[in-house]
């Protein structure tokens, strides 16, 4: 009897010798080697953006702690979690991980698609040459189109993240005066009236420039009002109670509060990191132009 040869390692050089040989005729032919550039770097571009938007749409951040998407409303725990910890403390991996099904039933075809499109371009590039040149001129026309599109589009898009941008600095700059005030009068002991103008004029700004209808918004104007003495009782006392705000001893007036220096001073720290969550939430829907 004879003896049989060693079948896997002759299969093992057929497939070496197919890839020398499909090396050696693309290196040989320069259209096929920009068509598999193109290839490659399509690829590389898809994959490098969906590793971020997996990272920024199924991992919770310091500044997005909601468990409904990327940016989405936070609710009232999550907001008291906010103003309890410090941006730097560490999550562990399963609380960052959240799983939108919004988002989930977007990406999983997404993906899948995406993945067979490339497998299919990448099994025709060798047979590329064998395409007639009216499918060749549809092509060119079709990609002058989706360049044409998206120019259109990018332009409204810039247009749309400068008018945010903008509006953000305006925020930003109301935020500023009133965290960087001076501790209001009824926590010095003493009166002055031109701090007091001074933050009545940017409170009353502040409710112009937010959103009453997001958490984060809605948050912070309340606990500024309650800081400064300017809020109503029977409005914000749902917010007060989902954020843990206790009001101590009326000082005498309607809707002031009895806060001393140092409570004070602990308060502007958490507005300082809710402030922070709500900039760094807008300057990442200026980003992806949400």
């Amino acid at each position: 009897m004879g003896v049989t040869p060693y079948v896997p390692f002759r299969v093992n050089t057929m497939l070496c010798d197919d890839f020398l040989n499909w090396i050696s005729q693309t290196l040989s032919s320069p259209e096929s080697i920009l068509l598999y550039c193109g290839w490659f770097g399509s690829l590389s571009l898809c994959v490098l953006y969906y590793g971020k938007r997996i990272s920024r749409v199924y991992l919770r951040q310091w500044y997005d702690l909601s468990k409904r998407g990327p940016n989405e409303d936070m609710d009232w725990r999550e907001i008291r979690r906010i103003l309890n910890e410090d941006a730097l403390k560490k999550m562990s991996v399963v609380e960052r991980l959240r799983f939108p099904p919004r988002y989930l039933l977007r990406d999983i075809p997404t993906i899948l698609v995406l993945g067979l499109v490339f497998y299919s371009a990448f099994m025709l590039l060798p047979h590329f040459g064998r395409i007639g040149k009216e499918y060749g001129i549809a092509l060119g026309l079709v990609t002058v189109m989706v360049s044409v599109v998206a120019i259109f589009y990018n332009v409204r898009l810039k247009a749309r993240a400068q008018n945010r941008q903008e509006w953000i600095n305006s925020l930003r700059t109301e935020i500023g005066a009133l965290i960087s005030e001076s501790p209001p009068q009824h926590a010095t002991g003493h009166k002055d009236n031109n701090t007091t103008l001074s933050t009545e004029k940017h409170l009353r700004m502040l409710e112009l420039y937010l959103n009453p209808s997001e958490f984060v918004h809605r948050a912070l104007l309340t606990l500024l009002r309650f800081m400064y003495g300017y809020f109503d009782r029977e409005v914000d006392v749902e917010i007060r109670e989902a954020l843990s705000i206790e009001v101590p001893q009326c000082s005498g007036q309607a809707n002031s509060v009895a806060l001393g220096v140092e409570q004070w001073r602990e308060w502007r720290i958490k507005a300082v990191r809710l402030a922070n969550v709500l900039l760094k939430r807008e300057w990442e829907q200026v980003k992806h132009v949400k």
